[in-house]
């Protein structure tokens, strides 16, 4: 009975170690597969990070845009941002006109009739969020520069048309004092040229 307790643990004791061996080998062979399935993730995840550019409008950043193939990041963040632009330059154009147009592919930025851009959801998985919700998000962002880009421009506007006002009118009050000083000065040379004419006819006569 002995013996066979102790044959027991010995075919125990090498199944345990045939077991350890064959899972220490999986690990080394697989090793090199799996260092490089993660040198090409972060390798992608480095593009993916470098294909990017901020579209900034006034000085202001509102969001940043990935590239597509053919459409560098750079090229596409700055046709947006001119986009942007005009339209804040434009007074006539409502913000209320800015929308989106949804479909399984993308959302389409729109202002009236004109595409300012398209949202995908790889543009989506830059800010980890909805692709409908941040198109949103977005429109939100692009309303509230224009609102700004115009009040401060209304803003300088005025405060050129303040300081026009103010030294037109010190031009004037400066130009009225030494146009009076001017007319007295002149009077007085008047007054005193007739009074020796007339000072001299008195004598001769």
């Amino acid at each position: 009975m002995d013996k066979l307790t102790a044959a027991a643990s010995v075919i125990a004791f090498y199944r345990a170690l045939t077991s350890i061996v064959l899972f220490c080998m999986i690990i080394i062979t697989s090793y090199p597969s799996l260092a490089a399935k993660n040198q090409s993730i972060a390798q992608s995840g480095q593009e993916f990070e470098l294909n990017t550019a901020p579209v900034i409008v006034d000085g202001n950043l509102l969001f940043n845009i990935r590239g597509v193939t053919g459409f560098p990041a750079q090229f596409r963040a700055k046709k947006i941002a001119q986009k942007i632009s005009d339209l804040a330059a434009d007074e006539t154009f409502n913000i209320e006109d800015i929308y989106t147009k949804e479909n399984d592919f993308a959302s389409t930025i729109m202002a009236k009739e004109q595409i300012l851009f398209l949202l995908v959801d790889a543009d989506a998985a830059l800010e980890y969020m909805n692709r409908t919700v941040l198109a949103q998000a977005y429109i939100i962002k692009i309303k509230q520069t224009i609102e700004e880009y115009r009040h401060a421009r209304r803003l300088s506007t005025l405060i050129k048309n303040t300081i026009y006002v103010t030294l037109t009118g010190l031009a004037l009050a400066v130009a009225l004092f030494f146009g009076l000083k001017l007319y007295r000065w002149s009077d007085n040379k008047l007054s005193q040229i007739y009074s020796v004419k007339f000072k001299g006819l008195e004598l001769k006569s």
